[in-house]
């Protein structure tokens, strides 16, 4: 089970905007462990431009299929779930800029981030299993764009450029997650019918 819970402040004419938030993980086979998030922006009102940043702490436990997952090959029980996993341990950054215009019929915005992990579970090819790495790091550039030419119409696009690699626990060398893609692209667009009906 977990606990969790929120605070959310305003300040200088709501220009100032401040949350800390915290979680209590109790796991029944893990070490319980208390994690939490401060996050704070600043939104100049005169040109509509926001700078933010986070830093966060965060836990998790393995799931039941990469502890005991595993799949049938002609007629053969290969078990890929490691009942040895440890749960992994992050703690991550963002720092960013958003700018909106026409009275935020566009909006768009850029933000650098990076997370650190220890005990990452990875899915490890070579042996078939999932394993933990000893440390991994994730860090990249996400941009991003929402445009409401009408009320009712609303299109978003996003764009991320990541590496993330892994410390290799044999060889002691960084190594990309391969199944892990460095760049994504996706976009939605979102129509607002009568009767609250939105898709």
């Amino acid at each position: 089970w977990d606990l969790f819970g929120q605070a959310r402040f305003k300040f200088l004419d709501e220009s100032l905007l401040l949350a800390l938030g915290g979680r209590y993980n109790h796991h029944e086979k893990f070490d319980s462990k208390l994690v939490g998030e401060a996050s704070a922006a600043y939104i100049f009102k005169q040109t509509g431009t926001k700078i933010y940043g986070t830093v966060g702490t965060g836990y998790r436990t393995p799931s039941l299929y990469e502890i005991y997952g595993g799949y049938l090959s002609n007629g053969r029980l290969i078990t890929i779930g490691n009942p040895d996993l440890q749960p992994e341990e992050s703690i991550g950054y963002e720092v960013g800029v958003e700018q909106s215009l026409l009275d935020g019929a566009f909006i768009a915005g850029v933000t650098w981030f990076q997370t650190d992990f220890d005990d990452l579970i990875i899915y490890d090819g070579i042996l078939n299993k999932y394993n933990n790495a000893t440390k991994a790091k994730t860090q990249g550039i996400e941009t991003y764009a929402r445009i409401t030419p009408w009320e009712w119409l609303q299109l978003n696009v996003a764009y991320t450029h990541a590496n993330p690699e892994y410390k290799d626990n044999q060889t002691g060398l960084w190594t990309r997650r391969e199944y892990m893609p460095r760049d994504k692209v996706s976009g939605t667009v979102t129509v607002r019918f009568p009767e609250d009906l939105t898709t």
